[in-house]
């Protein structure tokens, strides 16, 4: 049997530190401890103080300083990380510590926290354009801002579409994706870029874009983006203005810094409806070995959607990695007009593939030569939320998953874990569109 202690505050409502209501200042000190505790808050409806002070809920002498009692059951072993900061918090009450055996603790994991809302973890004032903003402009900003999506929004701050790197290939004729424009020099850019058709934003965008109000719940916008299979939702407030972007990475950096990690608690707590990430679905198990010529491996990765491929060795262990942007070292050397050395790394087009199988038979590499090594990987017996923090911590799109063996068993994208994290078991959205 664990031992727990309760720590009880007496204090009252009015009470505050670092100018937020004392109660709110001590949840969030208890959260971010990220510990196997649980807080209780009761609201009292009279009481009296050392300082003769009486307070009551009688409406002919209405009090606004009613007690309150704070009470945080806590492993006494972790006691010590916590109450130091309650004793400078607590300016105003008293503070006790009781003993208290556990006969049980079981806990119902979820990966969205359900009390969130949109707003709490949007990314606000995203960077939008105007319907008539120029095709340039908005690959230029596009580049400076390492994104691969805008709003458009009107001159009321409406937002009336949204433009992806897809829009851009398909409808601007945009011959690469942004990943790989922004390798290039300033000069090579600055010329891709007045290659293409003089439209605007209006031209090529996706409308009308799905938008979210910015006090639904955290979770019912995950719903929504699982539903409609989308990266992200443009987020308005009741006059229907925008007031941020809610994409599938803002949900991972919540789940990151919001929830706690189980295994820091779970030899002494039972916790339920834990996913894994064998639990996920597993995309593009294709492969190559060491031994590989490139062009074959430029074949294949120009047929993923993922701009790359898994280096195995003989007895199925990962080896390493080829991505598309590797492959740019190869043509480099070749540089007989711009357009030469565009087709030289493209991934979308016939004359690509042509072209680079040609150079790459005079190069006479293979996929080791020019694969990656340092590789972030995941366990597929890790937590999902294990998968979940390397994505947020490293800004990565696809993880490569290994079994207990260490051979390559696939890669898993950012929604294919939040899919698989997720319960199912939300409301419906309130307003979605």
């Amino acid at each position: 049997m664990i031992n727990y202690k309760i720590i009880e505050i007496f204090t009252s409502e009015e009470v505050r530190w670092k100018h937020k209501p004392l109660v709110a200042a001590v949840m969030e000190a208890v959260r971010k401890l990220k510990t196997a505790s649980r807080c209780l808050v009761t609201r009292g409806s009279a009481g009296s103080y050392e300082n003769g002070e009486i307070s009551t809920s009688r409406v002919e002498v209405l009090s606004y300083r009613m007690p309150l009692k704070i009470e945080i059951l806590i492993p006494e072993n972790e006691l010590p990380l916590l109450l130091p900061d309650l004793e400078a918090m607590v300016i105003d009450g008293i503070i006790t510590v009781r003993d208290a055996a556990m006969v049980s603790h079981k806990t119902e994991k979820h990966l969205i926290p359900r009390h969130l809302n949109v707003k709490d973890v949007m990314t606000k004032e995203p960077k939008t354009v105007f319907p008539d903003t120029g095709i340039g402009d908005l690959v230029r900003l596009l580049l400076s801002a390492d994104l691969t999506s805008v709003p458009v929004v009107n001159r009321e701050n409406k937002p009336v579409g949204i433009i992806t790197q897809t829009d851009l290939i398909k409808r601007a004729a945009m011959p690469i994706r942004l990943g790989l424009l922004g390798k290039f020099d300033d000069t090579s850019i600055r010329e891709m870029i007045g290659s293409l058709e003089p439209k605007a934003a209006s031209a090529i965008m996706s409308s009308p874009p799905l938008t979210i109000d910015e006090d639904d719940l955290l979770e019912h916008a995950v719903a929504v983006m699982l539903k409609k299979k989308i990266k992200r939702l443009l987020v308005i407030n009741k006059e229907r203005c925008m007031t941020g972007i809610l994409s599938i990475y803002d949900v991972f950096q919540t789940i990151t810094s919001r929830s706690p990690d189980i295994r820091n608690f779970h030899a002494r707590v039972v916790v339920t409806n834990v996913r894994l990430v064998r639990d996920a679905t597993f995309i593009d198990r294709g492969t190559v070995t060491g031994d590989t010529p490139i062009e074959e491996v430029i074949r294949i990765i120009d047929a993923s959607p993922l701009q790359r491929v898994a280096v195995v060795n003989p007895d199925g262990t990962l080896a390493g990695i080829v991505f598309d942007h590797d492959l740019l070292g190869i043509f480099t050397e070749r540089k007989n007009g711009l357009w030469e050395h565009v087709l030289g790394i493209l991934t979308f087009t016939e004359i690509g593939r042509v072209y680079k199988a040609k150079v790459a038979l005079q190069h006479k590499k293979i996929a080791a030569e020019i694969m990656r090594t340092d590789l972030v990987t995941i366990s597929e017996d890790e937590p999902i939320e294990s998968a979940v923090r390397l994505i947020a911590g490293k800004g990565i799109r696809y993880l490569p998953v290994l079994d207990a063996g260490a051979r390559f068993r696939g890669m898993v994208s950012r929604d294919d874990l939040l899919r698989a994290g997720w319960s199912g078991d939300a409301p419906a959205p309130l307003s979605v569109e």
